[in-house]
């Protein structure tokens, strides 16, 4: 509201009172004007160096350009008989705007990208009167400096936007420069750094405060102050990459709404990166004809008149000749490449760019790079791939690009469902991976690069659920293991869904493979290979010739027909009619033949579902370990006596499983949910197989699961060595708080932390009648101090209430139970089930789930992957299968309530 002025006296009234309502609203705009300028400075890329508010009329210009309604004592429309007054107002307001710009100065971010501005502010501010608050600022700034420190005022909103997800961007800014931010409630950001750390010294930290603060809004930065004089040693060089980004067309799609998309992907990679303000530098302009041969190279894109034509027309190089150019036309594929004169070729201008600066450790940097690569080809098809970089020769931290097979025709192989193909395959192998137009860009290490390259080959050749081997390299993040061919139907699922949802739950990838041959059946392909040497080439000779297939090698009679020219490989070739068929005939090398042997060596019959068909399993160490369990639960509820020793059969060198100790009785009353939650607060792995438990971990880890699938089992949870348990902290919470931390809330606390939370009766124990202890258990100590520290703050709050669907369906399409219960487990039948997350009652509640479960492929899944007619349709690569998980149970019914879960 504008101040209240008293209406002036005399016999002019009317005119002075029109002039004292007129000088009100011109206050009234100044002021809302100084605040909005407070505002602008804060957004605009740069700064307003210099703004300062408006007066009356100025004000009233800004607002009309604005398009704002504008009263009409404002636009000018002044009563002549008031004009005396009216200059006084004038005055008055000139004197409000003095003190309203005093104010916004006070309130006034200093601009992030602008720190010439920013010292002169601080200048300013020092040499100005202060009153008791400013001075204490300015002894603060003071003894700052005099202790080595540097600072910047950033405004409420800057302090606010560092502090947040606890600081994380604080501390990634403590991390490159080794120094320690210090961030105050009142805008101002202090740093101070180590002595003789040669890296960037305060001018560098304040260059990468800027550039978080422009990461808000993608602002630009001056990076020109990079570090002040005898800052940094003199063979320091600051972490960053600088990628050059397309100015009219990349920039804004690669920053997103409001620098959103570029905040995203850069602090997902723990980064700092930001865009420096534009080059003053034009592009020069295209020169035209009358170039050397030199000046041009395969696959570069330029501009040439087409058959004389005088317009220009985008066309790619294919053949540098001494006077002519062969160009592809780019505007239409089916314009023939045609020859082109020198004189009528020319230059394509370069595109104008801007340089993102990307700040962090080496890996971090390269995978935005990566990322920022991808999307400027979506938005501009064919800037990256029409000039693709080298691929690095060396075994450190490097980039790798691969052509993709027919020219990009597989990819959906490769990519899968919301993506979810490629993202196993880099976790998998342990690098970053994109794929940019017809090319897979990788970043890793030399093996996981290899790594990566091996397994996007065998997924593209993939068919039928099946890649033709496992290559060497890929046997470190491989597991290979038999599945009897009478159970590969359960194992598998309809359409696929079994092994999609578990190959959705562990982040891992599955294919039927080969079956290695037997030490009998390498002896006699060593034999045959020596046999070939002796075998009698000539027309009418039988023979036996070599077939590989998605069944291994094998062998078929055929009758030599033609003996072909010797090959320009050097390799003498023949032509045979197959004796299994007389119309079909093949032209092969002599090497795949061999002579008869005395057994048929094809009995023409379909699949013995007697025979094991081996499986292998690419993830990491412990996903693959949980898929195996999986798959052997899968199969023993088809072949009950499979397998002679589980845990013989389930161990290997990397992790050794065992059964769990409890007894079936006990079992019943652990619920999945809670089973799965002490186990991974322990670190081990936890799966149903059979009729019993299997855990799989370190010694020490399984040893902690042991003891925290009891503690579930109990009815009254109760742990007498508490107090002496590393893996255990105690939280003594007054009863009347104790509704506070509902299962809900616990809940909530466990998955953040990774943690196992109960209640047991401690504080009876010891006689606190008036308080209830509450354990908090995992293996990771800090992870139970975060949690701890959760439970301590929310034992004051009043828990949000959350929504009962007991009379609705659930996301997973059952009704009733709301999502209070964590429904128990019955290990009485054996059934293959749906497994659904609930939550919120404890573990002593006996229910049992009900035994309508939706089997594994209740839903038909969208098709993906190639069917060549096997017995099973395996489709739907990566496909999520909803919200369900399944628990792969040995026994146990379907799905219970609306927060129950499916099997056991």
């Amino acid at each position: 509201a504008p101040p209240s002025l008293p209406p002036p006296q005399g016999p002019s009234r009317p005119a002075a009172a029109r002039a004292h309502e007129r000088r009100g609203r011109a206050e009234g705009y100044l002021l809302c004007g100084a605040l909005l300028a407070g505002v602008a400075v804060r957004q605009l890329p740069g700064g307003m160096e210099g703004d300062e508010p408006k007066g009356d009329d100025e004000a009233m210009a800004s607002a009309e350009q604005n398009g704002e309604v504008v009263s009409e004592g404002i636009e000018g429309k002044r009563d002549t008989a008031a004009n005396d007054d009216a200059e006084e107002g004038k005055k008055e307001g000139a004197k409000n705007e003095e003190e309203a710009a005093a104010m916004d100065v006070d309130k006034n971010e200093v601009d992030a990208a602008s720190p010439r501005e920013a010292e002169g502010k601080e200048e300013k501010e020092g040499s100005s009167d202060e009153g008791p608050k400013e001075q204490q600022e300015g002894q603060k700034k003071k003894e700052d400096e005099e202790d080595g420190a540097s600072s910047m005022t950033v405004g409420h909103d800057g302090a606010t936007w560092l502090s947040e997800h606890e600081s994380a961007r604080v501390r990634r800014m403590e991390k490159l420069t080794g120094g320690q931010y210090k961030v105050s409630e009142g805008g101002r950001v202090s740093w101070s750094l180590k002595e003789d750390d040669p890296r960037g010294g305060p001018a560098f930290a304040g260059l990468l405060l800027r550039a978080v603060l422009a990461m808000r809004s993608s602002a630009s930065v001056d990076f020109a102050v990079a570090s002040g004089e005898g800052d940094a040693a003199a063979n320091w060089k600051p972490p960053v990459t600088v990628v050059e980004v397309p100015r009219d067309e990349g920039r804004p799609y690669v920053a997103g709404r409001n620098g959103a998309r570029l905040l995203k992907l850069v602090e997902e990679s723990d980064c700092i990166a930001a865009f420096g303000y534009p080059s003053s530098d034009e592009p020069p302009a295209a020169e035209e004809g009358e170039g050397s041969k030199k000046e041009y190279a395969v696959n570069e894109i330029v501009e040439g008149k087409f058959e004389g034509k005088e317009r220009w027309f985008e066309a790619k190089v294919l053949e540098v000749g001494e006077t002519n150019l062969k160009l592809k036309w780019t505007y239409d594929d089916d314009v023939p490449a045609t020859e082109v004169p020198l004189q009528d070729i020319r230059k394509v201008p370069p595109i104008p760019t801007d340089k993102l600066h990307i700040y962090g450790d080496e890996r971090g940097r390269m995978e935005v790079e990566l990322k920022v690569l991808n999307l400027i080809e979506a938005k501009m098809d064919g800037y990256v791939t029409n000039n693709p970089r080298e691929s690095d020769s060396h075994d450190g931290l490097g980039w790798s690009i691969l052509p993709l097979m027919k020219q990009g025709e597989l990819k959906a192989k490769l990519i899968g469902k919301g993506g979810t193909v490629r993202i196993k395959i880099g976790k998998t192998c342990g690098s970053a991976l994109e794929y940019i137009g017809p090319y897979a860009y990788i970043i890793g290490t030399g093996l996981e690069r290899r790594s990566t390259i091996a397994l996007l080959e065998q997924v593209q050749l993939s068919s039928a659920g099946g890649i033709p081997e496992v290559p060497a390299v890929l046997d470190r993040i491989c597991t290979q293991m038999d599945v009897p061919g009478e159970a590969s139907g359960i194992v598998i699922g309809k359409r696929r869904s079994t092994m999609n949802a578990i190959e959705e739950e562990t982040k891992t990838l599955t294919f039927w493979v080969p079956k290695k041959p037997k030490p009998q059946e390498e002896e006699d392909t060593k034999k045959s290979e020596e046999d070939k040497k002796e075998l009698e080439v000539k027309e009418g000779v039988i023979v036996e010739g070599k077939h590989e297939g998605k069944k291994g090698i094998r062998w078929f009679k055929a009758h030599i027909i033609e003996v072909l020219p010797t090959g320009e490989d050097g390799k003498k070739r023949v032509k045979v009619r197959w004796d299994y068929d007389e119309d079909e005939t093949s032209e092969m090398p002599v090497e795949d033949l061999r002579e008869p042997q005395e057994e048929p060596a094809f009995e023409e019959k379909k699949d013995d579902e007697g025979a094991v068909k081996p499986i292998a399993i690419f993830g990491e160490d412990r996903a693959r370990k949980r898929v195996q369990l999986k798959i052997m639960n899968q199969v023993l509820m088809k072949c009950p006596d499979y397998y002679e020793d589980l845990e013989k059969a389930a161990s290997d060198s990397v992790l050794t499983v065992e059964k769990c100790k409890l007894t079936p009785d006990e079992i019943k009353i652990c619920s999945q949910e809670r089973r799965d939650t002490a186990c991974r607060a322990a670190g081990c792995i936890c799966e149903p197989v059979g009729d019993v438990w299997l855990l799989a971990g370190t010694d020490s880890e399984r040893a902690l699961g042991q003891d925290y699938l009891k503690w579930v089992s109990m009815e009254s949870p109760s742990v007498t060595d508490a107090n002496e348990r590393v893996d255990v902290d105690m939280l003594m919470v007054p009863q009347e708080k104790k509704n506070n931390l509902n299962e809900d809330v616990l809940a909530d606390v466990e998955d953040d932390t990774e943690t196992f939370i109960f209640f047991d009766d401690g504080a009876d124990a010891v006689g606190m009648e008036n308080s209830v202890r509450l354990l908090v258990c995992g293996c990771d100590e800090a992870r139970r101090g975060d949690a701890v520290a959760q439970l301590t703050r929310r034992q004051d709050e009043k828990p949000e209430s959350k929504n009962n669907k007991s009379d609705e369906e659930d996301d997973y399409g059952y009704k009733g139970g709301g999502s209070s219960s964590w429904k128990k487990q019955s290990y009485g039948e054996k059934s293959s089930s749906d497994y659904d997350k609930g939550g919120g009652q404890s573990w002593p509640s006996k229910k049992k789930w009900a035994d309508d479960a939706d089997s594994w492929g209740s839903k038909p899944k969208k098709k993906s992957w190639e069917d060549d007619g096997d017995d099973f349709d395996y489709s739907s690569w990566g496909d999520k299968s909803g919200k369900s998980k399944s628990s792969w149970g040995g026994g146990g019914g379907g799905g219970g309530g609306g927060g129950g879960g499916g099997g056991g």
